[in-house]
Order: structure tokens, then C-alpha cells, then sequence
């Protein structure tokens, strides 16, 4: 032993020498704590960025078990999970970003993007715009957010306003890149919203999204190697596993590969019965194969399921007529040519708002349509947005109610029967929302 570690064991020293090391154990144990942390962190992070909450949440748990009190890592989690559409989780943790910080502008902040990605325009996008204007560092993150909530209330004219400055802003920043492929879809222009997705993917290789919308477009237009070769990457990374295997499904059938797309098929439905994409494009492979009765019988609950799916209705009322059963299969086309009716309305809808964007009667007109046709998520956006233009469009509120009875929410169905009863009808927009008027 050393002359000085000698001394530091004298009587007098060797309390003061525990001491130290213990001292430095600590400071090595909690710096060491530190810096796992920082690296969960930065891997959450990194993970929000490419939109894989799925990978991110381990990191957000890691963080919260070295420091439970982190309100700094409940805000990473927060606002990668709102960008992602997890409004809830999303909520959740701003909550305790909250409790344990208190309401900094950070919070106030991400509330307010909160509300406003949900479609809650009205309180929320004043606000959000004069931080932009005032060039707050989030600017990109708000108008992301501002172009989400108006996508929801399907507000396209400002949704395209905001992507565009969005995007001005930050060429490749991906989620603007895919909102602006779908308001290209919505509007028949498949091959730019085909470059939107595909640019997305070259900025953010990795986000999952990108890719499963370049997909579906794919499969839409048969563009068959290049859909195959991104479902089969979702599919390695365990992205939404049923849903890229219905589509692998899909894509084998278009193929002509008809035994690996009835094995694909049949492995969704043995985990989900009532998948209703799986049970079309079995139901279609069934037909292809000769085997009428198995087709009729998958199609018929993938119309139960989703009552409006023009393809599953054709292809249901072509299994009938190879049975011989021609009144039902009659019936069948008969409701697909009423679908597709409503369709054409709705398409029409969508081209008066793009001249007349502020009359909140289109916007409830096609709320209408979507609750005749059984797709209610798309009926309270639609109104849900007439309300935001005319709070006192009486309409819009009766609408509402039916939606809130069919949700079995009856507190949320009499409250918009109020609404709709002191109303007087809203008003009208120059010329009764006529172009030109």
C-alpha cells in the first residue's frame, strides 16, 4: 500500500475516506443513470421522428423508470404521440408533463396543438398562427398540426394552405408530404399524390405511413413490384401486421398468385375473423377460383361489415348470379348503383366547396350522405366542420344528434337537439352559397 492510502487509513482519516468513496460510487452510480437516460431519450426521439410509436414507447418507459419525475421526457411523449394520431396517450402524458412542471409556454403550447391536430380550430388557431408569425421555433410542428385538424374537419382549402407553407418551410418533412399526397387522392390526382408519398419515403425511409400509403396507391393503380416491396418491409418491421398482410393479400391476387394470397388471407382471418378488407379480397380470390358458395359467404359479411364497399357489393352480387340466385343478386347491384349515386353526389360536394368553402349546407350535406351510407367517422368531421363555420346551423346540429344516437351518447344527442332548436336556421352565405351569387 502507497505512503498516501497508508495515511488515509490512520484512525483519524479513515471515516473521511469511506466517505469519499462512497461519495464517488454515488456520483458514478447517478451520472451513470444520467446518461442512460439521455440515451433513451434521443432514441425516443428519434423513434417520434419516424413516426414508430411502437419503438418509441419502450424508450419513453425506460426514461420514466430512471426518472419518474421527467416532465421533459412526458413532453417528448406527448407530442410524438399527437403527431402520430394518439390523441389520448398523447393527453395522458401532457397531463403529467403538467403536474410535474407546471403550465410552461412548452404546455400551453402543446395543448393547443392538441386541440387543434383534433380538428378544435376555432379556440385554438389564432393562437397558433401569431406564434408563427412571431417565428416561434415550432412553427413547423404548428402548421403540421393546423393542416392535421383542418384535414379532420376536412377543411381542404386551408389544410392546402397550411401544407404549402408547411412544406415551403421544410421541403421534406414528411408528414406534409403525405397529408398533401391524400388531398391530391381526394382530388383524382393520382399521380401527384404518387410522387408526394414516394418523396416522403426518400426523406423519411423509415416512417411507416409513407409507405403504406405509396402502397395503396400502388395497388390502385397496379403498380404491383413497387407495392410488394414496401408491404414486405412493413411486414418485416411488424407494422400493422393485419392490415399489410390483407394488403400482401391483394397484392398476390392482382399477382395472379392466387395459393399465396389465399394463405395470406386465411392467416389474417384466423387472427380476425371480421376483418373486412381480409374477407373482400378472400371472397375475391374464392370467385377466381371457381368456388362460388365460399365467395358468396365471405362477401356477404364483408358487406355486413361495411355496407357502402362498392368493390365487396359488385363482386358479392357476381358470386350470386354464378349460384343462379339472380333476384338477390339484382338487389345487390341495385344497392351498389344507389352507393355509387351518393358517391357521385359527394364528389360533386367536394368540387362546389373548392369555390365556395365558407357555406357550412355543402359540408352538412355531405355529413349526410356519409350517415346514410353507415360511415360515421366521416360524417362528424364533415359535421363537425359545417358548425365550425355556423355555429347556429341548425342542420349541422340535427345531424350531430343523429350521429351521438347511433354512438349511444345521448347526453352529447340532446345537447345538439338544443343546438338545433334555438338555431333559426344559420346563415346563409352571399348568394345562398350558389358560385357567383
Amino acid at each position: 500500500m502507497s505512503r498516501f492510502l497508508r495515511g488515509l487509513w490512520r484512525p483519524r482519516y479513515a471515516v473521511s475516506a469511506c466517505l469519499l468513496l462512497v461519495l464517488l460510487g454515488v456520483g458514478g452510480f447517478v451520472g451513470g443513470r444520467a446518461l442512460q437516460y439521455r440515451r433513451h431519450l434521443a432514441a425516443a426521439r428519434a423513434a417520434f421522428d419516424d413516426q414508430d410509436c411502437d419503438e418509441a414507447r419502450p424508450h419513453v418507459a425506460a426514461c420514466l423508470r430512471l426518472c419518474p419525475d421527467s416532465a421533459e421526457a412526458h413532453l417528448v411523449a406527448a407530442r410524438g404521440l399527437r403527431r402520430a394520431g394518439f390523441y389520448d396517450e398523447a393527453a395522458e402524458h401532457l397531463d403529467q408533463c403538467q403536474r410535474l412542471g407546471g403550465a410552461t409556454s412548452d404546455v400551453v403550447l402543446e395543448w393547443a396543438m392538441l386541440h387543434a391536430q383534433q380538428g378544435e380550430l376555432p379556440d385554438h388557431e389564432m393562437f397558433l398562427m401569431a406564434k408563427v408569425r412571431d417565428g416561434a421555433p415550432e412553427s413547423g410542428l404548428i402548421l403540421e398540426a393546423l393542416a392535421a385538424g383542418s384535414i379532420h374537419v376536412y377543411r381542404l382549402g386551408p389544410a392546402l394552405h397550411y401544407l404549402d407553407e408547411l412544406l415551403a418551410r421544410e421541403p421534406d418533412n414528411a408528414l406534409g408530404l403525405i397529408w398533401r399526397g391524400w388531398l391530391y387522392e381526394t382530388q383524382g390526382r393520382d399521380l401527384d399524390a404518387l410522387e408526394s408519398y414516394r418523396a416522403a419515403v426518400r426523406a423519411r425511409p423509415r416512417q411507416p405511413e409513407a409507405r403504406l400509403h405509396l402502397a395503396r396507391l400502388d395497388l390502385k393503380r397496379d403498380e404491383l413490384a413497387e407495392a410488394e416491396e414496401h408491404l414486405e418491409y412493413l411486414h418485416r418491421r411488424g407494422y400493422k401486421t393485419m392490415e399489410v398482410l390483407a394488403a400482401l393479400g391483394r397484392c398476390r391476387r392482382q399477382q395472379g398468385d392466387l395459393p399465396g394470397a389465399r394463405a395470406l388471407l386465411d392467416e389474417v382471418l384466423a387472427a380476425s375473423a371480421d376483418d373486412a378488407d381480409a374477407l373482400k379480397e378472400r371472397g375475391r380470390v374464392a370467385l377466381d377460383e371457381g368456388d362460388a358458395e365460399r365467395a358468396e359467404r365471405l362477401l356477404r359479411r364483408a358487406v355486413e361489415l361495411v355496407p357502402q364497399d362498392r368493390v365487396a357489393l359488385y363482386h358479392l352480387s357476381k358470386a350470386l348470379t354464378q349460384l343462379g340466385n339472380v333476384r338477390e343478386a339484382d338487389e345487390y347491384a341495385a344497392r351498389l348503383a344507389k352507393v355509387e349515386a351518393e358517391m357521385k353526389l359527394l364528389e360533386d360536394l367536394y368540387k362546389k366547396m373548392s369555390t365556395v368553402p365558407a357555406d357550412p349546407k355543402l359540408r352538412c350535406e355531405a355529413g349526410m350522405i356519409c350517415l346514410r351510407n353507415g360511415q360515421d367517422r366521416e360524417a362528424l368531421r364533415w359535421l363537425s366542420g359545417a358548425v365550425q363555420l355556423d355555429p347556429t346551423y341548425a342542420p349541422a346540429h340535427e345531424g350531430l344528434a343523429e350521429y351521438y344516437d347511433r354512438a349511444d351518447q345521448p347526453a352529447l344527442a340532446a345537447q345538439h337537439r338544443r343546438l338545433a332548436g334555438r338555431a333559426s336556421g344559420g346563415r346563409q352565405p352571399p348568394g345562398d352559397g350558389k358560385p357567383g351569387g
